[in-house]
C-alpha cells in the first residue's frame, strides 16, 4: 500500500476547511495547494491518465492539470533518455 492509499481517503477537489486545517498542522511546511501538485504529479508518475487526473482534480480539461499541475522530475526525465539512447 503506497503513501496515498494510507493517507488520502477524501477526494482534493472536495475537500473542506476543516481538512486543509488538519493538512495544515500534520505537514508544517506544506501548504494545500502544493499537496495538490504533488498528487497530481505522483499520480501521472504512477501510469494514472491525464484525463482521469483532471477529474479527480475537478478540472475542467486536462490541459489545465497538465500543464498547471504536473511537473517532470529529474528522475522521470533521466530515465526517458535511457529509454531513447536503448532504442538509438
Amino acid at each position: 500500500m503506497n503513501f496515498w492509499s494510507k493517507h488520502l481517503f477524501f477526494s482534493l477537489r472536495t475537500v473542506g476547511s476543516h481538512e486543509r486545517r488538519t493538512v495544515k498542522v500534520h505537514f508544517q511546511d506544506v501548504n494545500f495547494h502544493l499537496l495538490r501538485h504533488t498528487y497530481a504529479t505522483v499520480c501521472i508518475e504512477n501510469g494514472f491518465d491525464a484525463k482521469t487526473v483532471s477529474e479527480l482534480l475537478g478540472h475542467s480539461n486536462a490541459n489545465i492539470t497538465l500543464n498547471r499541475y504536473v511537473h517532470s522530475s529529474l528522475d522521470t526525465k533521466k530515465k526517458y533518455i535511457e529509454k531513447l539512447n536503448f532504442v538509438a
